[in-house]
């Protein structure tokens, strides 16, 4: 889509100068010379160079020469090969033998040849520039999709591996309910349901309501509730002033999934605290939890490093993440200019 508009943009570009310079700048080059003298006395010559004129243009603009000669293409031989013949020839065009003027008939046929292939360089110089001004914004509007493909594709891959984590968290979960035969199991099988619609509805989404993106981290959070005991407390706190702004899926749950990976307990009392808040533009995301498991320092935060790197990709310098661990807490603070 990206390349399909810029194409046409490029398209309509070029028309207008292609318009612009056969109809005001290769005039202003002919004009240089006394063209309508010449067409006056030397009417079959002069029509000959016109028509010369605006072929060299119009070939060099449909064949795209400059673009043929980097790649050696024999085409762009034979192009200078003709140009250099026609060009010469067109300069030995014969002058009337009674033609009245001053001057001797040698000298006006040396400034003849000099006329004839300033103007073909001229315009050939003109041609050129353009077409290479062209080929350049292709190359820029080519490279650019290059970029945004390959971004797309490595954002599709740690959602890829996000979501298989989530997925495995979320099944034990649902297998602890299933073996005490607890009677929220069939509650949970339900919101678990309502997740997967999610995930596999709205992930392939670029970007989402705002509303949506919370409603899923809600049903999460109610989900892992079933199977917490009274130890645990959770603390949920949401503002949105604007619920129909655009939010990249699956940002926030990686950080919400930590705090019930690492801060809950079934023995200790433990409290889990998440707020979410937007105010003109700005989401402002802060958990804080106790650091109840440590995770393994052989292992990255796959997650973690994950997260961040789809922040930077979608987000750029419009987000700010800190993470910190002081007190036996770990604190998460990502703030995202949404607009």
């Amino acid at each position: 889509m990206l390349r399909s508009a810029a194409n046409v943009n490029i398209r309509r570009f070029s028309v207008l100068l292609d318009v612009l310079c056969c109809t005001v700048l290769i005039p202003l080059i002919l004009d240089i010379v006394p063209i309508l003298r010449w067409f006056d006395k030397y009417t079959v010559f002069t029509i000959s160079l016109v028509v010369y004129i605006y072929f060299i243009y119009i070939s060099i603009r449909w064949w795209h020469i400059p673009r043929l000669f980097l790649r050696r293409h024999l085409t762009a031989l034979l192009w200078l090969i003709c140009f250099i013949a026609f060009t010469h020839l067109l300069s030995k065009f014969p002058y009337p033998e009674n033609s009245v003027s001053t001057l001797s008939l040698e000298f006006r046929h040396r400034l003849r040849v000099q006329e004839v292939w300033f103007i073909t360089l001229a315009v050939t110089g003109l041609s050129l520039s353009i077409e290479l001004l062209l080929e350049l914004l292709r190359q820029i509007v080519t490279q650019k999709e290059m970029e945004v493909e390959k971004t797309k594709a490595e954002i599709a891959m740690y959602r890829a591996q996000i979501d298989p984590h989530f997925l495995f968290n979320t099944l034990n979960t649902l297998y602890s309910l299933v073996v005490t035969k607890s009677e929220a199991a069939e509650s949970a099988f339900i919101k678990f349901s309502n997740l997967l619609k999610y995930m596999y509805i709205n992930t392939k989404q670029e970007f989402i309501e705002l509303e949506s993106e919370y409603e899923y981290i809600e049903e999460y959070i109610a989900l892992q509730q079933l199977r917490l005991n009274a130890h645990t407390k959770i603390n949920l706190d949401c503002t949105i002033e604007n619920p129909q702004l655009l939010i990249s899926p699956m940002i926030l749950i990686t950080f919400v999934e930590n705090c019930f990976k690492y801060g809950v307990s079934a023995n200790h009392d433990c409290v889990i605290s998440i707020s979410i808040k937007e105010s003109d533009g700005i989401l402002t995301f802060h958990s804080e939890n106790e650091i109840i498991r440590q995770g393994s320092g052989k292992e990255p935060a796959i997650g973690l490093e994950n997260c961040r790197r789809r922040l930077e990709m979608l987000y750029g310098e419009r987000f700010k993440l800190q993470t910190s661990e002081q007190d036996n807490k770990y604190k998460t603070h990502l703030t995202i200019q949404l607009r």
